[in-house]
């Protein structure tokens, strides 16, 4: 399965979490790097790109949830 977010979805994602870290809830626009989209049951484990299994993440946050 494609790891590939299309456009329209992530904008869903970024909308639905109001460009905050799922995890830590920090704002995208007050850090200096920019947020990853994750899915939270990982295409490994059979995951799916889908709005219900993506979130957005701080990327020094996200692996510390695994």
């Amino acid at each position: 399965m494609s790891a590939y977010i299309p456009v329209e979805l992530q904008r869903q994602i970024r909308s639905c979490f109001a460009d905050c870290c799922a995890y830590c809830r920090t704002v995208e626009a007050l850090t200096v790097t920019t947020f990853e989209f994750e899915h939270i049951v990982p295409l490994a484990r059979g995951g799916e790109t889908r709005f219900e299994n993506l979130c957005l993440a701080a990327s020094g946050v996200r692996f510390a949830s695994r």
